[in-house]
């Protein structure tokens, strides 16, 4: 029994998404332990991020504000000149409601990790899942007390614009997103969204923290470019969110910053993952439905591809290529329907 090539070209991503066990799963997930936050005021926000991940800080800005923020970071050589005001800014109707929901985007760039309808529902839930590990082993072995709230707070923070930043394309591809200060812009967009909401400056710090360790002086350095970077987006000072010689990076840093570091590493596998997971859907595509090479970048291709990836997800694939090898990863596909 072979997939329907049909079926998969008839679905949108949401579509895909809705469809996936595992997607729904993870989504659920994350709402519940968001449901555990102590806190009412923080629980509230979060549950707010995970119903309606929207770009709200847009509504602040106009095109001229957005131009002029293109050009500082052109100056201060933070972004190149290639990039434009509208790759910089993508296109969001209404920026009180998020692109699309927070469980159908794409957890990362095309060919990058859990780049599939549902990849940022299932990378944060792992992720989550991982630091709150974390918690419970410093809490078991070292008598610690890691505040929960802020590490769980913090990592379902740590991706919550993909949802504007990585929108789905009519070819099933997403949109690209350009280097900002040395890290992909939805980080730096999520900071000055969390900020624009209200969070409190140590959250955010901490959901800065997942792209870098907070304990040496170039990532000290770097955390409080971008913290400096997404204050003037979202027009709030950077004394207030840690930034400046007494700030509160300047001090010795918590453990739950390090903590939601330590859980968003499950990228460094799924990069591996995704490399060989494409390249062995690449050539099952050639082998079972005769795809030509200038179909593997075309909706004919990505449909399938976003279908098997949302259902299976690419780390459990890549398990079996590199525990089964290629025949088993073939039997699987073909077991969808």
């Amino acid at each position: 029994m072979t997939l329907s090539l049909a079926k998969c070209q008839a679905m949108l991503p949401l579509d895909m998404a809705k469809a996936s066990a595992i997607v729904q799963d993870s989504y659920h997930y994350l709402l519940e332990t968001a449901e555990k936050i102590e806190k009412e005021y923080l629980r509230q926000r979060v549950l707010a991020v995970l119903h309606n991940p929207a770009p709200s800080f847009l509504s602040a800005l106009d095109e001229r504000d957005k131009a002029s923020i293109r050009m500082m970071l052109i100056n201060k050589k933070l972004i190149e000149e290639e990039v434009s005001t509208a790759l910089l800014f993508p296109p969001c109707e209404n920026p009180q409601i998020a692109p699309q929901p927070f469980w159908c985007a794409p957890g990362s760039s095309y060919f990058r990790h859990h780049a599939y309808p549902g990849g940022l529902a299932v990378h944060t839930a792992l992720n989550l899942s991982i630091s709150l590990s974390f918690c419970d082993g410093y809490k078991k072995i070292y008598h610690c007390l890691p505040d929960r709230d802020l590490v769980v707070a913090g990592q379902i923070l740590h991706d919550f614009q993909k949802p504007w930043i990585l929108q789905w394309c009519p070819d099933g591809s997403c949109t690209p997103q350009p280097v900002l200060a040395g890290t992909a812009m939805h980080h730096i967009f999520g900071l000055a969204e969390a900020m624009f909401r209200g969070f409190e400056p140590e959250i955010v710090i901490a959901q800065a923290c997942a792209h870098l360790p907070p304990g040496t002086a170039p990532s000290v350095k770097q955390i409080a470019l971008w913290l400096a970077i997404a204050c003037h987006i979202a027009g709030k000072e950077p004394a207030a969110y840690g930034v400046g010689k007494k700030g509160l990076l300047r001090l010795l840093p918590p453990v739950e910053w390090f903590i939601v570091y330590q859980g968003d590493q499950n990228w460094v596998v799924s990069m591996q993952a995704a490399t060989e997971v494409i390249a062995a859907m690449q050539r099952y595509a050639r082998e079972v439905y005769g795809m030509e090479e200038s179909e593997l970048n075309t909706w004919k291709f990505n449909a399938l591809r976003n279908y098997v990836f949302s259902q299976v997800t690419v780390l459990k694939l890549y398990e079996i290529l590199s525990g089964k090898g290629y025949e088993e990863f073939q039997r699987c596909v073909q077991a969808l329907d």
